[in-house]
């Protein structure tokens, strides 16, 4: 799995935040260091907890798709917009009035 740069689970609904959390992690998946476009559409149960690993964790993230993960909030959006090693972050889902407030 160290090479893989593309993983799509979109719309795989049972997956949460601990699932999230386990591919962010860097001492539990060496796909924290190689993912570079991460597809998450449709994940109803992940929250901001999942916005915040993914940003401290996946430095190496261009591409992130969001839409339809509606527990992610202003919050979590903005700190996804806001990471320093993410400053290209191309996010798809986020919607505009998010990322003002």
């Amino acid at each position: 799995l160290s090479n893989l740069t593309t993983l799509d689970v979109s719309y795989c609904t049972l997956i949460t935040d601990a699932g999230v959390l386990a591919l962010a992690s860097r001492s539990e998946s060496c796909v924290a260091l190689s993912v570079r476009e991460l597809f998450i559409a449709g994940l109803d149960r992940i929250t901001n907890t999942s916005a915040f690993a993914l940003v401290q964790n996946l430095t190496n993230l261009e591409t992130l798709d969001i839409t339809n993960c509606h527990a992610i909030d202003s919050d979590g959006v903005n700190a996804l917009l806001s990471s320093s090693h993410n400053n290209m972050l191309n996010l798809h889902g986020a919607a505009d009035e998010w990322a003002t407030q």
